[in-house]
């Protein structure tokens, strides 16, 4: 008997302590990343603005484009 994928998944079940690892190691990834991010920064001797730094992160990561103020632009520049 074959069992389609979602139907597998969706047989799965996380208790509530399972759920508060699974978020606190997704946040850590997180800050992990932007932490590289912030070192990588810092290695090429520019200044970190965590500001700029975030909404740069956090924009690659959801894939919108930003146009806030100090977010980076089309060209990947950040505006002032």
């Amino acid at each position: 008997m074959l069992i389609s994928p979602t139907g597998r998944l969706c047989s799965l079940s996380l208790p509530a302590s399972g759920w508060v690892t699974v978020v606190m190691v997704a946040f850590l990834n997180w800050l992990a990343d932007v932490g590289v991010l912030a070192a990588s920064v810092v290695a090429v001797g520019a200044p970190v603005p965590l500001h700029q730094l975030l909404d740069a992160y956090l924009g690659g990561l959801v894939d919108v484009p930003l146009r806030a103020q100090g977010a980076p632009d089309d060209d990947g520049a950040f505006t002032h």
